[in-house]
C-alpha cells in the first residue's frame, strides 16, 4: 500500500501512507520514512511551518508585535 494523503506547496511537501500507522513525509529532497501517525504529524507540521516561514508568510519577529496583537490561536483546544 502506498497512498498520497496530502500534498502542499505544489507537491514540495507530501504525506504518504505506506501501511497501517506507517507514513512517509517528503519535503523537497528530504524524506522521513517509517513514521508512526504521531511522528508523521509532528514532522508534517514542522515542515509546513518551515515552508511558510521561508516564504515570509509567518511573522516570528517579536519586535513587530504590538501589545494588543492577538495570538494565532485565540481559543486553544482544551486539554483532555
Amino acid at each position: 500500500m502506498r497512498q498520497l494523503c496530502y500534498s502542499y506547496d505544489n507537491g514540495c511537501i507530501r504525506l504518504i501512507q505506506t501501511g497501517f500507522d506507517q507514513f512517509i513525509v517528503q519535503y523537497g529532497k528530504q524524506i522521513e520514512p517509517d513514521l508512526s501517525y504521531a511522528a508523521a504529524a509532528c514532522v508534517l507540521g514542522r515542515v509546513i511551518m518551515h515552508s511558510v516561514a521561508c516564504d515570509g508568510r509567518l511573522n516570528s519577529d517579536e519586535a513587530h508585535e504590538s501589545e494588543d496583537s492577538e495570538p494565532y490561536f485565540s481559543n486553544p483546544v482544551p486539554a483532555k
